[in-house]
């Protein structure tokens, strides 16, 4: 097992926050914050919101128990928080708060109401990839075989994970996790949740090329995502324990604050979009194959 973390992210306290006061349109470049504290090009920033309150019929991120959830939101995020977009700073103007960054805005229903704000860390891990790695977890009692989090134009290709119960990537930025990660998981008992590729808080990932074998859940979006493609994955007997007379899907959209993201090409035991710890909006899914 292996973890690369930029620890100030990793689902606690974040170093930096300050409250997001202007430029919400979508596709902006252009945001005001109310501080800029720390803050420095290069740096990622998360913005995010609170949840909706109700279904105004137009776009909608709620995860609250009973009426868009079956268990709560995801362990990933900062609490009724599910909006989330990652994004990079490019410039800051300290005297009047605007920060540029790239990319824009992606959803059209950021606003003041929600009490928009953006956090920061210190850290970030950049430009670092693992490739050509053989991994084997039969032995092992950890729970995930790799976890990433908090970085920006990073690459894991060519990596087989045998018997791990989950690989955990977040805040993938830039598009650079590519080129494939051949997964397969044996059979193996009590196995409740195995996850191939889940990930939680993070944006324009690139995950394509995959083949997983006898995974629960081959892809999972167990959190906020946005701007992301998963293209020409492949997955073969998602086997589940608990229910062994049931082939489990190969891509699972199981949370809140997922939204302009693009599957295609992927062949595999198909395709759920669930309420189990939130409702999801806004995905395209394109040439998916079942």
């Amino acid at each position: 097992m292996f973890q690369i973390h930029g620890h100030e992210l990793d689902g606690g306290t974040p170093t930096h926050t300050a409250n997001w006061t202007a430029g919400y349109a979508k596709g902006t470049t252009v945001i005001t914050l109310s501080n800029t504290t720390g803050l420095a090009v290069g740096s990622i920033l998360i913005l995010d919101q609170l949840k909706d309150g109700s279904d105004t019929g137009n776009f909608y991120v709620r995860n609250t128990i009973s009426s868009c959830s079956d268990e709560g939101g995801s362990t990933g995020g900062r609490t009724n928080r599910p909006q989330e977009q990652w994004t990079r700073v490019t410039a800051i103007n300290t005297g009047t708060g605007q920060v540029t960054i790239s990319p824009g805005l992606y959803a059209p229903n950021w606003r003041s109401g929600q009490t928009p704000q953006a956090v920061w860390g210190n850290d970030t891990i950049q430009n670092s990839g693992i490739e050509d790695l053989s991994m084997n977890h039969g032995s092992s009692d950890a729970q995930t075989g790799s976890t990433w989090f908090n970085y920006y134009q990073v690459w894991y290709k060519s990596v087989r994970d045998i018997n791990s119960d989950r690989n955990t990537f977040g805040s993938i930025r830039e598009r650079e996790r590519k080129s494939g990660i051949p997964t397969s998981s044996a059979p193996r008992t009590l196995r409740l949740r195995v996850y191939g590729v889940e990930t939680v808080m993070t944006s324009d990932n690139l995950i394509e090329n995959n083949i997983f074998q006898h995974i629960v859940a081959p892809i999972m979006l167990d959190g906020a995502s946005s701007g992301s493609v998963y293209g020409y994955n492949f997955a073969i007997n998602d086997f589940y324990d608990t229910s062994p007379g049931q082939m489990m899907g190969e891509i699972w959209v199981h949370d809140a604050g997922v939204d302009n993201v693009l599957f295609e090409g992927n062949v595999g035991p198909g395709m759920f979009s669930d309420i189990i710890t939130g409702r999801t909006t806004w995905i395209q899914p394109s040439e998916t194959t079942s």
